[in-house]
């Protein structure tokens, strides 16, 4: 079966992010997965943080 899954993935931190990621690990052992990530998670107005991603701290 052919899936396409748009959301959040790692390098962005987030519990959704990590689930999603750990999905995609599952379903790519028996199925063909295409993962559409995107740039950023938030707009900088509305985020409340320095960095979006993991291991970044600037």
């Amino acid at each position: 079966m052919k899936i396409a899954i748009l959301s959040s993935f790692y390098p962005f931190r987030g519990g959704i992010s990590q689930f999603n990621t750990y999905l995609l690990k599952e379903l790519s052992k028996k199925h063909t997965v295409k993962a559409f990530n995107f740039s950023r998670q938030y707009p900088s107005f509305l985020f409340p943080g320095k960095t979006q991603l993991v291991g970044k701290r600037r």
